[in-house]
């Protein structure tokens, strides 16, 4: 090993997801004298500050002047999911262990995956057709999630809600809180939150939907990963945004875990994923309402954000769409929970051994 013990850190800012398996992997990395230091902006950030894995955590966009600066300055850079700050690495000529989870799912792999030092794609239904595209350089892993056993699940008595966390680069709530607002009125409709109930997101989101929804006895709150992840694994069930990293750490806790309507693409095929499974059950998907919306598997990044944003916004703003989802949840009591919960740990079984582990023993092998 270099002297040079700093390793730079970043994470893709779209969701809460690449952010969370950041700080899986960096609290195993915490203890190999490593001094690790995070660059990034908006809920990568968000989510980075409130841990205290990192030694700094740095508002940095890859445009500032001093990030090339930054990136030169340490031995390495761990990204997850992140391009721009990667490919400023790359020209430094400094190792970059780029981390994907979404392989299965994308039309074609980035430049700067390719080319990173190492690449490691997290396993799930669909990445095994992809495998012949990622090189030498790559290496396929379990899930990317803690060291934490099963919780006891449904000894306790809260609901926890998870919205994730919401916002992304150019769809701040503030632009289109028309999901927001579907999902908000879909839950206190059937009666679902209640006493005890508590609904996680992101700062922006919950300002607004304590604004929105004041006074209904339910406790909103935008946590730390720590926090949440205690709050999910002592719940008697969780109702998630099928984002692929609250996904897994659900089903590794054993958490009878049901699933909120997606909120972008890689949602809107995860659940439909998970759907086809058995995993998610009473789910509500904009295809319910309208299976001839346009999103079609491995669409071309420049188009289907957008696309994706107004078939939501169609769903929500309709009213067979809410009554499919309103439906949808009052029917969550119905369900066998350790029938469901069977079920999910296995098919987390199944996608591996721990892939923290692989990633941390390679990057350690490889600085």
């Amino acid at each position: 090993m270099a002297s040079n013990r700093t390793l730079i850190c970043c994470a893709y800012s779209f969701g809460y997801g690449p952010a969370a398996k950041l700080l899986h992997l960096a609290r195993r990395l915490a203890g190999e004298d490593f001094r690790l230091v995070f660059l990034g902006s908006g809920i990568a950030h968000e989510l980075a500050s409130r841990s205290r894995v990192f030694h700094d955590v740095i508002p940095a966009a890859p445009a500032d002047r001093r990030t090339r600066d930054m990136l030169a300055s340490g031995a390495g850079v761990l990204s997850l999911m992140d391009r721009e700050f990667s490919a400023i690495a790359l020209e430094c000529g400094k190792p970059v262990f780029l981390v994907d989870s979404l392989l299965w799912m994308r039309d074609q792999l980035p430049a700067v995956f390719r080319d990173a030092t190492r690449f490691f794609a997290q396993n799930f239904p669909g990445v095994e057709l992809r495998l012949d595209e990622i090189g030498p350089n790559a290496r396929l892993v379990g899930p990317i999630v803690g060291q934490r056993g099963p919780g006891q699940a449904r000894n306790g008595s809260r609901f926890v809600v998870n919205l994730g966390g919401c916002e992304a680069p150019r769809s701040a709530v503030g632009d289109d809180p028309s999901y927001f607002d579907f999902v908000a009125r879909g839950l206190f409709e059937s009666d679902l939150l209640g006493e005890g109930t508590v609904v996680l997101g992101g700062s922006q989101c919950i300002r607004y939907l304590r604004s929105r929804y004041p006074g209904r006895g339910v406790e909103m709150i935008s946590a730390s990963h720590d926090d949440a992840l205690n709050l999910m694994g002592q719940a008697r069930c969780v109702l998630t945004s099928p984002g692929l990293t609250a996904t897994l750490e659900c089903f590794q806790l054993g958490v009878p875990t049901f699933f909120l309507p997606p909120q972008n693409f890689s949602q809107w095929w995860i659940l439909a994923t998970l759907r086809s499974r058995g995993l998610a059950p009473r789910s509500f998907h904009s295809d319910d309402v309208n299976p001839d919306l346009g999103i079609v598997e491995h669409m071309h990044e420049g188009g289907r954000l957008q696309r994706v944003r107004e078939a939501i916004r169609q769903v929500a703003q309709g009213d067979r769409g809410k009554r499919i989802f309103r439906d949808s949840v009052m029917g969550l009591a119905a369900e066998n929970l350790d029938e469901l919960t069977r079920r999910q740990m296995t098919f987390f079984d199944s996608l591996g051994p721990d892939g923290t582990a692989q990633v941390v023993r390679e990057l350690l092998e490889l600085m």
